[in-house]
């Protein structure tokens, strides 16, 4: 936990992986999440599985500048990061053999961030089981996710491949990420989905994805699906991003 309460500490005196653009006399203001600075990489956790962070006493983060906020889902009742969540890191790699595992479930396929060191790995899906979306959330106001970039992890390449563990997605099959939001009174806004794998297409370089036909939110979660009902669901729910767009009003 020391390192997540040197974050808190770090963020209540600088605004840190955060870029911001006013926009004009409009009244809002256009700001980007990248996670980079020292107190974001001191969420990264090591090792990636069964860490002393994500699997310690709880996870989380907040970002002053664009009020976005995230921690685990506690689905399991543990409050660990497998039970889903967003966590924040800098492993990377196209080696989805060696970096396949759970061992690795942190590890983005490519060769760095979209921008910058850091980006985040989110986890979770929902089921008859319980609900482990991850999410992301304005945790003192609301705002517009305009977009955020999004990636596939090793660890979800190499299990869409066939592995042993979960057939390959082939065929008609798919990934894909729902995103949809909530607004303040936790009623739906709208959904918009990514598909991370179909057929034998994957994605496997950082892209643009469009959020902003949710609208104004206060929280956006994340359900990775399959073409199976989701009790079924056996691959990994392991997608990342990074540069999250949001429009607030000026104040």
């Amino acid at each position: 936990m020391k390192k997540i309460f040197l974050f808190a500490m770090a963020a209540a005196l600088i605004a840190v992986g955060c870029s911001k653009n006013d926009d004009g006399g409009t009244g809002s203001q256009t700001l980007v999440l990248d996670f980079e600075g020292d107190a974001w990489t001191a969420l990264v956790d090591n090792p990636q599985y069964n860490g002393p962070l994500l699997y310690g006493d709880g996870y989380s983060w907040h970002d002053p500048e664009t009020d976005l906020y995230s921690e685990l889902t506690n689905s399991g009742g543990d409050n660990k990061f497998w039970g889903g969540g967003v966590a924040i890191s800098n492993y990377y790699s196209t080696d989805i053999e060696t970096y396949g595992t759970s061992d690795y479930q942190l590890t983005v396929y490519g060769n760095g961030a979209h921008s910058g060191s850091c980006c985040a790995v989110c986890n979770g899906y929902k089921s008859s089981y319980g609900d482990s979306r991850s999410f992301i959330a304005f945790k003192n106001s609301t705002g517009v996710i305009d977009h955020l970039y999004i990636c596939s992890t090793t660890y979800l390449l190499n299990s869409a491949a066939g592995n042993g563990y979960a057939p390959a997605v082939t065929g008609d099959d798919y990934v894909k990420v729902v995103a949809t939001g909530y607004d303040a009174s936790d009623n739906e806004t709208g959904s918009t989905e990514f598909y991370l794998c179909q057929g034998d297409a994957r994605v496997t370089e950082w892209t643009k994805w469009s959020l902003a036909s949710l609208g104004e939110v206060k929280t956006v979660r994340f359900d990775v699906q399959g073409p199976a009902d989701p009790d079924s669901f056996v691959l990994p729910a392991y997608f990342a991003i990074d540069d999250i767009a949001v429009t607030k009003s000026a104040e």
